[in-house]
C-alpha cells in the first residue's frame, strides 16, 4: 500500500484541507494543537475502522457532519483507489479511472481492504492499526511496560493466538452433529426391525387375494354372458311397447287437431265478414283523412318558427337588463379613475420631502454605529489592562523562584554518570535474576520433557496394540458384501415359504370331501385313497420345515453380518491409526533429544549463579545516587521553563501596551459623539415622517393601470349589447304573421278528424280481406288431409296389440335386473379385492425398500464413526498447533525486529528478542535486560523495531506511522533516532509526526501544518 493524499472537510480544526503523501519518509511538523495527529486519525478512521473517541467529537464545532478520503495505491494490483468515509454513515470505495464505486456499506468496505492490504479475512482492524500501523501518541512503549497477562490481550489477537483453539472447538459442535445423527440412524434401523417383520404376512395375504380375485372373475364371465341375451329380448320387447305408445299418441294428437281445425273453420268466416264491413266505411272518409293530414303538415312547419319567435323575445329582456348593468358600472369605474389621478399628483408633490427624511435616517444609523464602536473599546481596554496587571505580577513571581533554583545545576550535570552506572548494576541484577528464573524453567522444562516422553512411550505401545488387533479383523470385514446379499435371498425365501404355508392352512379349512372349489367334482390329480384334505397337510408340512431350515440359515446369516460390520468399523480407522503411530515415533525421538538438551542447559546456569549479594550491594548503592541527582536535574529543568515562560510573559506584556495605546487613541476621536446624538434626536423629533401617507398612495397607485384597462373593456361591452338589442328588434319585426296562419290551420285540422279517426280504426282490418279470404280455402285443404291420416294410424296401432306378449315381457325384465344386481355387487368385490392388492403390494414394496434402506443406515453408521474418529483426531492437532505457530510467529519477529533495532541504534552486537509472554528483552555482552530496564531511548528504539517487525509479518504493509516518536528522548537521542530512521529497510512509506524540527534534515519530504490553516 502507498499513502497519496488525504483530504478533510469538516474534520476538528480543518473546514477543507488536503495532505499529499509521496514515497519515501516523510515528516509531519508543526506546533502542538496545529492538527497533525488529526491525518493519522482519519487514515484510522477511513482504513482501519478505528477513531478513539466518539464521531461527534470528530465533527468540526458547528457542522451536522464531517468527510474523510483517502487516496492510495492498492499492492495487490497497483491501481489507484479513493476510501471515503463520512460520519453520517456513508462508506464506501471509490475508483477514479472506471469512475464508480466497487464497494459499498461498511462491511463490504472492509472485506475489501483486507483483501488488497494483503491482510487475513479475520484481522482485527482497529487492532492492527492502534498495535502496529499508526499507534497512538505517547502510547508507544506502554503496551510492552504492562504486566503479561495484558501484553497477551494486546498481542494474542494479532498473531491470532487463539484462532486454532476456536477452530478446535468449532469441532466440537460437528462431533455433537455426527452423535445426534449415529443417534437418529439407530432409532430408524430400530424402527425398520420392527416394521419388517410383517414382510411374510403380507406377501401370504396377497396371494390368497389374487386367489379370490380369479374365482370373482369367472363368475363376472357367466353373468356378462347371461346379461347380453336378457338385454336383447326385454330390448326387443321394449322397442314394441314404445311403437304402441307412439301410434296411441298419435291417434289422440291427431283426433284434437282436426277439432282444432273445425273451430278455424268458423272463425275464419267471421273475420272475413267484419273486413268487408271495415272496407265500405274506409271508403266513405277517404277526403276527411286527407285533409286532415294535410294540416297536421302546415302546423309542423308553423311550430319552430313560433318557438324561435319566443326565444328571440326573452333574449331581448335579458339584453335590455345587461344594458342597464354594465352602463351603470361604467361610470362608477370613471368615478374611481379621477380620484386615482389625484392621488398621483400628491404622490409626486411627496418626493423631495421623503429623500429628505431617507438623509436624516442615514446620519442617524451612522452616530450609532460610532456608539457601539466606543462602548466596544472601552470594554476591550479595561480587560487589556486588567491582564496587564495580572501578566506583571506572575513575571515578578517567576524571576523570584529562578533564583531560588540555580544552585542545582551543578548536581543535576551528574545524572548521566550515574544513569550509566545504575544500568551497569541493573544489568548485573537482571542477569541473576534470569540466570534463576531460566534454571527454574528449565527444570521445570525437564520434568515436562521426561513426563512427555513415558506419554509418548505409553501412547505408541497402545496404538501397536490397536493396530495388530484391527489387522486381525481385515478378512471379516472383507466378507461383509458377501453376506449381506445371502442373507437378503434367505429372508425373501422365508417370506414366500411363510406366504405359501398359511395358504395352504387356510384353504384346508375351507375344502371339505375332497371336492374342488371351482368345479363342484372330485380333484383328480389326488393319489388312489388319498383325499384332498391329506394333501394339503402334507403339502403344508413340507412347506414348513422349509421355513424352519431357512430360519435358521437366516439368523446364522445376521451373525456373521454383525460381526462384518462390526469388523468395517473397527478397521476404518487402521490409515489414521498408522499416521499416529508415525507421528508418535518422530515426536518421541524430539523429546529425547530435547531431554538430553535441557540437562545440558541446567548444568550451565548452575555455575552461573554467583556473585549475587555483591551485585545487589552495587545496585543499592547506584540507585540512590541516581535519585539525588534526578531530583536536582527536575529543579535545573524547572529552570530554563521558567525563563523561557519569563520571556513569554515579557512580550504578551508587551503586546499589550500597544493594544492599550491604540484604545486610547481610538477613544480620543470620540469626544464630541454625545452632542452629534442629542442634536439628531432633537431633529427627529421636529420633522414629520412622510412614508406612512407616501406608501399609502403608492398601495393606491397600484390599482390604476387595472382600472384603466376596466373602463376600456365596460365601453365595449355596453356597445356590443346596444348591437344586440338592435338585430332581436329587426328579427321580431319579420314574424308578426305567424300566429294567425296557426290558428287557420288548427280550425281545418278539427273540422276533418272525426274522419280521420273512422279510417285509422277500419284501415287495418279492410287490408286484412285478401289475405282472410286465401286462409279459409287452406283450412279447407287441411281438414282433408288429417281425416286421411287419423285412418292410417288407427289400422297400424290394431296391428301392433296384437303381436305383443306382457307377460313374457315382465318376466324377462325382472330376471335382468336380478343379474344387474349380481354384477354389481360382484363387481363392487374384485374392485375391493384389487385395492386391498394393491395396498398389499405397496405394503411388500415399502417394506423391501425399508429392508434396503435399513441395510444403507448400517453402513451409514459405520460411516459416521469413521468421521467422528477422523474429527477427534483433528481437534487434538489443531489444539497442540496454536503454541507451536506462536512460537515460529515469536521466532520470526524477533530476528526482524533485532535486525531493525540494530540499524536503528547502530548496535550491532546487542541482540533484541522477544519472549513467549511478549517480554521485549535486550541481549548484550551475555547479559539480559527487561523492557523496564531500559533508558526512554532504548525503550522507543526497542518498541519501534517490534511494532515494525510485527507489522511485517502479520500483513503485507509497507506503510508505517509514528506520532511524536521522540517522546521521553533528549536532544541526543531524538537526533540518534532521526539519523537511524532512513536506516531501516522494507517499507516504502514512514510517516514521521512530531512537533520539533529533528526529523527535518533527514527526511525525503516534508509537510507542515500551520496552526492557521483552517
Amino acid at each position: 500500500m502507498l499513502l497519496l493524499s488525504v483530504e478533510l472537510e469538516n474534520i476538528k480544526r480543518y473546514s477543507q484541507a488536503a495532505f499529499a503523501f509521496p514515497e519515501g519518509i516523510v515528516a509531519i511538523v508543526g506546533s502542538n494543537g496545529a492538527g497533525k495527529t488529526t491525518i493519522l486519525e482519519a487514515v484510522g478512521f477511513a482504513i482501519f475502522d478505528h477513531l478513539p473517541y466518539p464521531q461527534s467529537d470528530f465533527i468540526r464545532r458547528g457542522q451536522k457532519s464531517g468527510t474523510v478520503k483517502v487516496t492510495f495505491r492498492s499492492g495487490m494490483d497497483d491501481r489507484t483507489y479513493t476510501v471515503v468515509r463520512t460520519c453520517q454513515g456513508q462508506y464506501y470505495v471509490y475508483d477514479p479511472e472506471l469512475k464508480q464505486k466497487p464497494v459499498e456499506q461498511k462491511a463490504d468496505v472492509q472485506r475489501w481492504l483486507k483483501a488488497h492490504l494483503g491482510l487475513a479475512p479475520t484481522t482485527d482492524l482497529a487492532n492492527l492499526f492502534v498495535t502496529a500501523v499508526g499507534v497512538p501518541q505517547g502510547t508507544f512503549t506502554a503496551d510492552f511496560l504492562k504486566t503479561p497477562t495484558a501484553r497477551k490481550k494486546v498481542f494474542d489477537p494479532l498473531l491470532r493466538v487463539e484462532s486454532y483453539k476456536e477452530a478446535s472447538d468449532s469441532l466440537a459442535e460437528t462431533s455433537r452433529v455426527l452423535q445426534t445423527e449415529r443417534g437418529a440412524i439407530d432409532r430408524q434401523v430400530a424402527g425398520a426391525q420392527a416394521r419388517l417383520s410383517d414382510l411374510g404376512p403380507s406377501q401370504s395375504k396377497v396371494a390368497e387375494v389374487h386367489l379370490e380375485q380369479r374365482q370373482t372373475a369367472l363368475q363376472l364371465d357367466s353373468l356378462t354372458a347371461e346379461r347380453s341375451v336378457l338385454s336383447e329380448s326385454v330390448g326387443r320387447l321394449d322397442q314394441q311397447v314404445t311403437a304402441i305408445d307412439g301410434l296411441r299418441q298419435q291417434v289422440a294428437l291427431s283426433e284434437e287437431g282436426l277439432r282444432h281445425l273445425d273451430q278455424q273453420v268458423k272463425q275464419q268466416h267471421e273475420q272475413i265478414r267484419q273486413a268487408e264491413s271495415a272496407a265500405a266505411i274506409v271508403a266513405t272518409h277517404t277526403v276527411d283523412h286527407a285533409t286532415y293530414l294535410a294540416a297536421q303538415g302546415a302546423i309542423a312547419l308553423l311550430e319552430p318558427q313560433l318557438v324561435a319567435r319566443a326565444t328571440q323575445a326573452r333574449e331581448k329582456q335579458v339584453q335590455e337588463g345587461q344594458h342597464v348593468k354594465f352602463t351603470t358600472l361604467l361610470e362608477g369605474l370613471k368615478v374611481q379613475l379621477t380620484e386615482l389621478r389625484a392621488a398621483a399628483q400628491e404622490r409626486e408633490a411627496l418626493t423631495p420631502v421623503l429623500t429628505a427624511w431617507q438623509a436624516l435616517e442615514g446620519v442617524g444609523l451612522r452616530l450609532q454605529e460610532q456608539d457601539r464602536l466606543r462602548q466596544a473599546t472601552s470594554q476591550q481596554h479595561l480587560r487589556a489592562a486588567q491582564q496587564q496587571a495580572t501578566l506583571t505580577a506572575r513575571h515578578i513571581t517567576m524571576a523570584a523562584e529562578v533564583a531560588a533554583l540555580a544552585p542545582h545545576a551543578a548536581l543535576a550535570a551528574l545524572v548521566p554518570e550515574r544513569q550509566t552506572a545504575l544500568q551497569t548494576a541493573q544489568l548485573a541484577m537482571q542477569q541473576i535474576q534470569q540466570t534463576e528464573a531460566a534454571l527454574l524453567q528449565c527444570d521445570q522444562q525437564h520434568q515436562a520433557v521426561q513426563r512427555g516422553v513415558a506419554d509418548f512411550q505409553d501412547k505408541q505401545q497402545r496404538v501397536h496394540q490397536e493396530t495388530g488387533r484391527l489387522q486381525a479383523l481385515l478378512p471379516v470385514a472383507r466378507t461383509l458384501p458377501t453376506h449381506q446379499t445371502a442373507l437378503a435371498e434367505q429372508l425373501h425365501a422365508v417370506g414366500a415359504a411363510q406366504a405359501t404355508a398359511t395358504s395352504l392352512d387356510e384353504w384346508r379349512g375351507k375344502l371339505a370331501g375332497g371336492m374342488c372349489p371351482f368345479l363342484a367334482n372330485r380333484c383328480l390329480n389326488l393319489a388312489e385313497g388319498q383325499s384332498l384334505d391329506e394333501a394339503l397337510t402334507k403339502t403344508l408340512t413340507e412347506a414348513q420345515g422349509q421355513i424352519a431350515v431357512a430360519e435358521g440359515e437366516v439368523a446364522g446369516l445376521q451373525v456373521l453380518v454383525r460381526d462384518a460390520q462390526a469388523a468395517v468399523t473397527a478397521t476404518a480407522g487402521m490409515v489414521e491409526l498408522q499416521r499416529q503411530s508415525l507421528e508418535l515415533g518422530q515426536a518421541l525421538a524430539t523429546q529425547l533429544q530435547l531431554l538430553g538438551e535441557t540437562e545440558a542447559s541446567r548444568q550451565v546456569l548452575l555455575t552461573q549463579l554467583g556473585q549475587c549479594d555483591t551485585v545487589a550491594t552495587a545496585l543499592h548503592t547506584a540507585e540512590s545516587a541516581l535519585t539525588e541527582a534526578q531530583q536536582a536535574a527536575l529543579a535545573a529543568a524547572k529552570v530554563a521553563g521558567l525563563r523561557a515562560l519569563g520571556q513569554e510573559l515579557s512580550q504578551q506584556i508587551a503586546v499589550l501596551d500597544g493594544e492599550i495605546a491604540l484604545h486610547l487613541t481610538t477613544l480620543a476621536t470620540m469626544t464630541d459623539l454625545d452632542g452629534q446624538l442629542a442634536a439628531h434626536a432633537q431633529q427627529l423629533a421636529r420633522t414629520t415622517d412622510p412614508r406612512p401617507r407616501v406608501h399609502g398612495l403608492d398601495d393606491r397607485l397600484k390599482e390604476r393601470p387595472e382600472l384603466e384597462q376596466r373602463v376600456v373593456k365596460g365601453e365595449a361591452l355596453v356597445t356590443q349589447v346596444t348591437a344586440t338589442l338592435t338585430l332581436i328588434d329587426s328579427a321580431l319585426a319579420e314574424t308578426e304573421g305567424l300566429m294567425a296562419a296557426m290558428t287557420g290551420e288548427r280550425e281545418r285540422l278539427e273540422r276533418h278528424q272525426a274522419g280521420y279517426q273512422q279510417v285509422l280504426q277500419h284501415q287495418v282490418l279492410a287490408q286484412a280481406l285478401p289475405g282472410l279470404q286465401v286462409e279459409a280455402a287452406a283450412l279447407g285443404q287441411r281438414v282433408t288431409e288429417v281425416q286421411s291420416s287419423l285412418q292410417v294410424q288407427s289400422d297400424q296401432l290394431t296391428a301392433q296389440q296384437g303381436t305383443y306378449d306382457a307377460a313374457a315381457h315382465l318376466t324377462s325384465r325382472e330376471r335382468l335386473q336380478r343379474v344387474l344386481a349380481d354384477l354389481e355387487r360382484l363387481g363392487e368385490r374384485q374392485r375391493n379385492l384389487t385395492e386391498q392388492a394393491t395396498e398389499l403390494e405397496t405394503r411388500i414394496r415399502q417394506l423391501q425398500d425399508l429392508q434396503v434402506q435399513s441395510e444403507e443406515w448400517l453402513l451409514a453408521e459405520s460411516e459416521l464413526d469413521r468421521i467422528a474418529e477422523f474429527l477427534d483426531v483433528g481437534r487434538s492437532a489443531l489444539r497442540e498447533a496454536g503454541p507451536k505457530l506462536t512460537q515460529a510467529y515469536l521466532t520470526s519477529i524477533s530476528s526482524e525486529a533485532n535486525r531493525l533495532y540494530r540499524e536503528i541504534t547502530g548496535l550491532g552486537w546487542v541482540d533484541l528478542r522477544w519472549a513467549d509472554d511478549y517480554e521485549v528483552v535486550l541481549n548484550e555482552n551475555g547479559l539480559d535486560r527487561s523492557f523496564a530496564t531500559l533508558s526512554g531511548g532504548e525503550q522507543m528504539a526497542a518498541a519501534l523495531a517490534v511494532r515494525l517487525a510485527l507489522l511485517k509479518e502479520v500483513s503485507s504493509l509497507d506503510i508505517a506511522f509514528f506520532d511524536e516518536p521522540t517522546t521521553n528522548l533528549d536532544e541526543e537521542r531524538r537526533r540518534n533516532l532521526a539519523k537511524q530512521l532512513p536506516q531501516v529497510r522494507g517499507f516504502r512509506q514512514l510517516i514521521v509526526i512530531s512537533h520539533d524540527d529533528t526529523f527535518e534534515e533527514v527526511t525525503d519530504h516534508l509537510l507542515r501544518v500551520d496552526e492557521q490553516a483552517d
